[in-house]
This record gives C-alpha cells, structure tokens and sequence, in this order.
C-alpha cells in the first residue's frame, strides 16, 4: 500500500527513525514520490542531522513514531510581541528563531520555543531549566535572557539577546588569530564559565559552538549560549522534575571529561567543565580536540567511551609534531612550523594537560584558576601547572626584569674582573708561603707515618706473641683431650676441648676433637654445631668429615646450610678420580627433596661412578640419585639390584636402601609394596639402634655417623610421606642420648656412668723421639705421641722452638731455613708435623705463604 505524501518535517522526522541507509533510501523514493526538489532537499537536513556534534542536536529518538507534528510557526508569525523573521537553528528539544520585538522597543532577539510533540515532562522540565539558568546570570560574555513566556497553544518560549558570532575555533581561523590573541580572547570564557559557577550552574557541553564571537566597538567579544543540558549545583532550577535518566550520556564527545561519559554520571561537577575547556583550549592551540573527531565517527560506542575515560591525549605540542597540517595551522597563528611546538612546550602544555587529567581532583579547581594561569603565562610570570623548580622561576624572573638584569651582570661582571686580578695578585705573594707550609706538612706527615708504623709494628708482634701464647695453650688443652678420648674418659676429654674451644675460638682442631666426641654419644644436633664452626674456619677436608658436615646440616633443618656445604663439597672433589667421592656428594645431596644441582647433573654423577665400579653400593647411590631426579622406575630398579646383597650383610644400616625404595614406590602409587618396604626399613632400624649405642668396638667402628644420619633422614622422609605422621627417635635411644650428655658434663671427680674399663691415670703417656736435622748438621728430638693418625707437639717440645711472626707475603730469607710448618692448618701437619726445606719441592713455601693466617716457625734453640 503507497504511502501518503506528508510534508517535508513529518517526512523527515519519519526517516531520521531509520537507521539502515538502504532502508531510510527506500522510504524516501516513496514517500516523496517524483518530487526530486523535495527528496534532495530531505536528504540534505538528514546528513546535517548526522553530522552534528551534540547529542541535543540529534533529532530526537522515537518522536516520529509517536508524535506527527508540523512547525505552526512561519515567518512573519506573532508570538506574543514577538515577530519572528527567520529560524537561525534547531536543538534536540527547541528551534531558534530570530525575531523582532514590537514594543515597548524594537529589537531584534533570539527566541527560543519548544517544538510541538516535544513536550513531555522531561523535555519541559529540561527546558525550562536552561531558561532559569540563563535567568540567573548575568556576565558580558553569557547570553542575556530577556523575556519569557508561552505560545497560545501552551509551548513555553524565551527570548535571548541576539548574538550575531561565529563559532571561537571558526573565528580564529578566519581572522588568522595568533596564539597570544586567542588566549586573550579565550580567558573570557573562562571567567563566564566561573560567573556560571559561582550562580550554581555547570554548562556540561562547552563547545566552539557554543562560544560564538562576536564583533563589539571593533573588539571580538565572546559569548557564551546554550545551557540546554545545564545542571544546577546547588539549587533547584525549576519546580518540574529534572534529572538525568540513568543509563543516559549527554554532552559533546570530543569535550566530554570522563565522569560525563559515565552512565551514571554523578560525579559531575564544575571541574567538569574545567575539563571540556581544557579540550577547547586544546583546539584552539592545535586546530584538533584531544579526541579525534575520526575516531568518534568510526569506532563504536562503548570504545570511543573508553578512551574518554583511559586514554591519555598527546601534548599540544606533540601533537603539532606529529600533524600534517603543521605547516599550514603555523601560517594562520603567523608563525613557522619549527617555533609554534616549541612555542605551546612546557608552561601552555602543562596547562593544558592539567585541565585535561582524568582524575579531577588534579585539574585546576576552577575556570578562575585556569584564567589567571593564562594571565601569568601572558604576563611571562610562573604558572602554578608547572613544577615550581628555582632555575624555573629564575628564568621567568629574567624575562620580565631583562633590563635591570644587563645591569646588574654588567656590573657583576666588573667586579669578577677586579677580584680576578686582586686574587693573582695575592697568589703570587702567597704562593712561596705556601710551598714552605707544604714542605712543612710532608715532612711532618712522613714522621708521623714513621711513628704510625713503629707503634702498628708494635702491636703486630704483641698481637703476634698473644696469639702465640694463645695457640700453646690450646694445643696443650687440645692434646690432653686427646689423651682422655684415648683412655675412654669422656666427660675430662669434653672439658679439655672446651677449655681449648674457649682459649682460641678459631682453633679447628679442637671443634674437630669435641665433634667426634658428640657423635660416639648420638648428640649430633651439638656435633652440628662444632662442624659447622670448623667448617665456617677452613673449608676443606676429607671426603667423610665433608659428607658428615652436610648431612648434620640437613639434619637440624638447615636447608641453606646444607646446601652450601653440598655444593662446597662437590667443588671440591669435583675433579677428582675416585668414584667413591662422587657418589658421597651424590649421598650428601640426596637426603634432601630439596635439589641442590640440577636433576641431569646428579644423575650423571652417580651413572658414572656406577660404570667405574659397579656394584650393590653403587646400585644405591645411583637410585638415590634417580630418586632425586624423579625418575621413579629406575630408582626402583637401582634400589632393587642393590637389596638383595645388602639383607645378607651383618651390618643392619646396610639395609638403607629400603626408606627411599618406600618412597619411589609411593610416588608409583604402589601404595602396599611402598608399606611393605617401609616396615623392612623399621625393622632394619630396631637392628641399628643397638650398634649406633655401642658404636665403637675398640678402635673401629661398626656404623659410622654419616650412614646413620642418612639413614635416619631417608626413613624420616619416608615416614611423613606415606604414613604422614613424624618419625620419633626410640625411647631407649632417647634416654642413652640424655645419660650421655649428662656424663660428657660431669665433673672430673665424678666417675663416668658408661665408662668401659677404669683409666690408669698414674701411667706415662707413650713416649718416643725423632731425630730432626738441620742445615747446620746439628740435631735436637721433639717428643711427640705415638698415635700416628693424631700427632700432637706437646708442650715440652712447644717451648724448644721460637715462633716468629711471618706475614703472608713473607719470603723464605725472612725466615729461619731449618724446619717450616704452619699452624692452626693441621691437616698437613698432622701428616708430616716436621718440613725440611730440601725434602719438599720448591713451590711449597709459595704455597704455605698464600694461605691465611700463617704462621711460620723455625727451631733456632735446642736442648
């Protein structure tokens, strides 16, 4: 069915409705019919319609379909004394026309009245709040309300001063305006926007379109219109209901600060329009807003909302850099492209982008405070945008007193000149005294140096001599522990390494002997403590002390401890060829879940070893090692081929093998075989608590304390894991370990409670000499212990020898030739206790002379 031709406003308001093009086409070459002028005529009004930049200037959504209306007024039409003469514009609520009031004067005016159908309470309610809005102020750069009223068919009407101007932005273009004159002319509007302020009302759409130029007495003044989407601050505008329905945005896009582009838009507020005259201020100096217009047109909705809300701009400056209208924006601001970035950089870009934050609370707090920045920025004074640095203010300082400034450099610089040649002079006549003070100084420097060095020799050697002394008596205390360890009297040997542990805390041999003593007795937490002492003074030792060290570490929970030691030990048996010692620093590292090198690596460690030499120990390390590298299978395989040879062995810690075997099984999920490796490894436990009570039988050992403290740890790890409850150490266990420490510190009169044979304290030491003999052919005997894994000087034979002090420097002339040996290094010592000179290679003094500390001593007096 055709449709019926209407006229050209129902047409259009029809086909505003649809927003498919080929749709709104389609409508149009039917409704208009062959009437060509009128369907080009619709279609110009429809893509104005499109084009424009307030949302309030859109053509209203749903008015068409609910609402025929035809304008009533024409030219010429009286609205009350008001003849209107021509329409001058179009809002989303009103139209515009220009009028001529009749009397009581004659006038041309605007006046502004509601189209029909658009009055519904909202658009009522909106209107007449920019009608009480423009009521309330009065400012020279705002637009006047002069009158208002209502139509006879009950429309309401106001009627403004008329302002015949051209958008700000158009103004200064035409005219060319520098950026100095559309500062000028754009502080103004600021001081508007702050008159609307303080009256309560913010604008929420300042745009080039709503600040119109206008020409007064040959002087472009500003005015400031359309307070069509106002918000009252602080007061009511109107008795009708007005707010902004939620869900709803109002305002310009690319003005629009980013608590306006809300959907809920409370947080507006004047610092609001602070923001879009930020945007506008933007525009004048760039020729762009801060949102590019393209950007606004092709990107949806919800995207060109958040970039107002989390994109920052570019600098006005930065932007010029990167425009390519630079060229043609500097010709009309009467500049060239290179000075106009240079121009906007630093105080106009830090005003600028000072309104433009998006949390408000750093934007200026209100349109006053931008005007008077821009005021100072004019008058060359700091702005307050700026940071308010003392070369900065200097600089603005210089450029608004240049004059008085030359004067002052001049006459500064006349008196540098002048204290320039009195100072040469007074050098020349000071310069020999100087020279004979400095000669002075150095020579009473060079003494005080001499004498610096006499007193610091001084105390070196009594230093030296303390140290000396120190040694001896720790050396006597240590052997006589010794001794006592040997005749089984334990609680005097624990005293005697005490007492030499506290005449020379840094004497290793001493932490070496009370250690050892510790681990006969289960107290390994206090054989923790000394190792780790005697490790923290010189890291190095056999393979079985550096195994022992970590797995105490590992023992008393000290992950990082353990670690260092591990790697310690690794580094220093790394090169070696003894696969024996590599599968020790495979057992050190395994007792912890906890990977000290890398999977790879400990694995290759042990598979190496096991090829060197393959056997049930070897099978054990390296499925420890698989263990370790979570490779499960083969450490079952591993812990498989070494069982069998070890449930025949008479030593019960052999049987080791089954706590981790427990846990590889367990990670399996072969949770029964896992139990029943767990209870053989309990059982193997009952067997090594008896011998771990009686470790030593005579001077060997069944169970050494580095196989039962991995024991221990493997089947403790084991426990937690598959039982989930702590392994707890067996009550006889606990109560041998408490006796013990209680015997170790008794008191010597005391009889030791786990004494095995009464000690003769009567019977001489085991004595025997040997012969030493000099360059000079001359001999002397030093009486020593028999004990060849534990020679110890005795004190007699301490005070045959004088112990000169050597530095680590030292070279052999400084020292007697006859016998070289340091001290407290004992391991060397405790291997050859006396050196000749000709019976070591040569680089063995070098090598006892880099080691610190050093202490070198030469048999110059004999018996």
């Amino acid at each position: 069915m055709p449709i019926e031709k209407r006229n050209k406003d129902e047409i259009f308001n029809a086909a505003a409705e649809l927003a498919d093009a080929g749709e709104r086409a389609a409508f149009l070459d039917q409704a208009c019919g062959e009437d060509a002028e009128l369907k080009s005529e619709i279609g110009d009004l429809l893509e104005h319609d499109l084009e424009r930049d307030s949302l309030l200037d859109r053509s209203a959504p749903g008015l068409s379909a609910t609402v025929m209306w035809s304008l009533t007024e024409r030219p010429g039409d009286m609205i009350g004394r008001y003849k209107l003469l021509q329409q001058i514009g179009e809002g989303g609520m009103g139209v515009v026309w220009m009028a001529e009031q009749q009397q009581p004067v004659r006038r041309r005016v605007a006046l502004k009245v509601i189209k029909p159908g658009m009055d519904s309470k909202a658009v009522l309610a909106r209107f007449e709040a920019e009608r009480q809005a423009l009521a309330l102020m009065d400012h020279q750069n705002i637009a006047k309300v002069l009158d208002a009223g209502a139509t006879e068919s009950g429309r309401p009407f106001f009627v403004m001063e008329l302002v015949h101007g051209v958008p700000i932005t158009t103004f200064c273009e035409k005219n060319r305006c520098s950026v100095r004159d559309r500062l000028e002319l754009f502080i103004p509007v600021c001081q508007a926007i702050q008159h609307a302020h303080q009256k309560g009302i913010i604008h929420r759409d300042i745009k080039p379109t709503n600040v119109l130029v206008t020409i007064y007495d040959d002087k472009p003044v500003p005015k400031v219109i359309d307070f069509g989407i106002a918000q009252a601050v602080d007061q009511r505008l109107t008795e009708r209901t007005l707010f902004t329905q939620y869900g709803t945005i109002v305002g310009t896009l690319e003005y629009m600060p980013p608590e306006q582009a809300e959907l809920n838009a409370f947080g507006v507020d004047t610092r609001s329009d602070v923001y879009s005259l930020g945007a506008l201020l933007y525009e004048l100096l760039t020729g762009t807003p801060p949102l590019d217009r393209s950007l606004v047109r092709d990107l949806a909705w919800k995207e060109v909302l958040k970039k107002i809300q989390e994109e920052e701009p570019l600098r006005p400056s930065l932007r010029l850099s990167s425009s390519e209208s630079l060229s043609q924006f500097a010709e009309i601001c009467h500049t060239t492209p290179a000075a106009l970035p240079q121009m906007l950089s630093r105080e106009l870009d830090w005003i600028v982008m000072k309104c433009l934050e998006k949390n408000r609370t750093r934007r200026y707090e209100t349109a006053n405070g931008l005007a008077r920045d821009l005021e100072r920025y004019l008058a060359d004074e700091p702005v307050e945008a700026c940071p308010p640095t003392f070369y900065y203010r200097l600089q603005k300082a210089a450029r608004r007193h240049r004059l008085a400034l030359s004067i002052t450099a001049a006459f500064a610089t006349l008196l540098i000149v002048g204290s320039v040649v009195s100072a040469t002079f007074a050098s020349w006549a000071l310069k020999s005294r100087h020279e004979a003070l400095q000669a002075r100084a150095k020579t009473e420097q060079s003494l005080a140096r001499e004498t610096a060095a006499r007193l610091e020799a001084q105390m070196a050697r009594q230093e030296a001599e303390s140290l000396v002394v120190q040694l001896r008596q720790a050396t006597q205390l240590a052997n006589e522990g010794r001794e006592y360890y040997e005749r089984e009297m334990w609680s005097d040997a624990h005293r005697k390494y005490s007492e030499a542990i506290e005449t020379e805390p840094k004497y290793r041999d001493a932490f070496i002997g009370r250690g050892e003593l510790y681990a006969r007795f289960g107290q390994w937490e206090q054989m923790a403590a000394d190792f780790d002492i005697r490790f923290q003074l010189a890291d190095r030792a056999n393979p079985v002390t550096q195994i022992e060290h970590a797995l105490l570490r590992a023992y008393v929970g000290d992950e990082a401890g353990h670690r260092r030691a591990c790697l310690s030990f690794l580094d220093r048996f790394k090169g070696s060829s003894h696969a024996v010692h590599h599968q020790l620093v495979v057992r050190a590292m395994a007792v912890s879940p906890t990977p000290v090198i890398e999977k790879s690596r400990l694995v290759e460690l042990a598979e190496n070893a096991l090829q060197r030499k393959h056997n049930s120990y070897g099978s054990y390390v390296s499925g420890l090692a698989h263990l370790r590298a979570e490779e499960w299978d083969m450490a079952v395989q591993r812990f498989r081929d070494a069982l069998p040879q070890a449930a025949d062995s008479q030593i019960p810690i052999h049987r080791a093998g089954y706590a981790p075997l427990a846990i590889a099984l367990h990670h399996l999920r072969r949770n029964d075989d896992a139990k029943e490796a767990l209870e053989h490894a309990h059982r193997a436990l009952q067997e090594v608590i008896p011998n771990v009570m009686s470790a030593y039988d005579g001077k060997s050992r069944k169970i050494m304390t580095h196989e039962w403290l991995e024991f221990w740890l493997l089947l403790r790890e084991a426990e937690q894991l598959i039982r989930q409850q702590p392994l707890e150490l067996d009550p006889a266990l606990v109560e041998w370990r408490d006796r013990s420490r209680e015997m170790l510190n008794a008191s010597p009169s005391q009889q030791d409670p786990m004494q095995q044979e009464e000690a003769n304290f009567d019977e001489p030491l085991a004595q025997s000499t040997t012969p030493l003999t000099g360059h000079d052919g001359a001999s002397t005997e030093l009486t020593r212990s028999d004990d060849p894994p534990n020679r110890m000087w005795n004190d007699a034979a301490m005070a045959t020898l004088e112990l000169p002090l050597a530095n680590a420097d030292a070279t052999p002339e400084h020292v007697p030739e006859d016998y070289y040996y340091r001290f407290p290094e004992w391991e060397i010592y405790q291997t050859y206790p006396v050196y000749h000179p000709e019976h070591e290679p040569p680089s063995y003094f070098d090598e006892l002379a880099s080691t610190e500390p050093l202490i070198l001593w030469g048999a110059t007096q004999r018996p």
